[in-house]
């Protein structure tokens, strides 16, 4: 690992430790919705804060999120925009919190002190480089151990896809691709 890189946590830290349900530290309930969404999900702590209820799509036999414009909030980069499947404790998180996250709606610095602080806190950090961003950086890991096709990760991270752009992967592609790397 580069030293200037951030720092992932590997998955059992990540189960065992930090979305340990019976961890003595609590959190709000959407700081501890969202957690569990970023988790199994790899996006960006900004984007999740920023869902509404119409981007949360728990009835359909593929729960996903859309991660999009919503008019009060822009997005990182046109590549950003994307829809990811819901699976493990990213599910479970959006169906503690299916309306979306008012308390941190356009507050994602709030969250991070919230999230940050937690993990401090209660020594969830392994080493002073890790951070709530770690665990984007874990789902890439969990991407690449894989084998999942760059166009998938694209995809899923929200990057650019660095070839010409035919069609677009479909939800159910997706959803087999998350499901090999979920943690719960």
């Amino acid at each position: 690992m580069n030293s200037d890189q951030r720092p992932y946590f590997d998955s059992p830290h990540i189960t065992t430790n930090i979305l340990n349900p019976n961890h003595p530290a609590s959190l709000n309930e959407e700081a501890n919705a969202i957690l569990m969404i970023l988790a199994d999900t790899g996006a960006r702590p900004k984007e999740i804060c920023n869902l509404n209820a119409d981007d949360i799509i728990l009835d359909q036999p593929i729960p996903y999120i859309l991660i999009r414009s919503n008019g009060k909030t822009e997005l990182k980069t046109s590549y950003s925009k994307r829809v990811i499947p819901l699976v493990g404790y990213a599910l479970d998180g959006a169906k503690l919190c299916p309306l979306g996250f008012d308390r941190y709606f356009d507050k994602s610095d709030n969250l991070s002190a919230t999230l940050n602080k937690y993990l401090k806190e209660n020594d969830l950090l392994p080493t002073d480089k890790h951070s709530l961003y770690s665990l984007r950086h874990s789902f890439q890991d969990r991407m690449n151990e894989v084998n999942m096709t760059e166009r998938i990760q694209c995809e899923l991270f929200g990057h650019k896809y660095k070839r010409e752009k035919y069609g677009s992967p479909s939800l159910e592609l997706k959803y087999d691709w998350t499901k090999k790397i979920a943690l719960k």
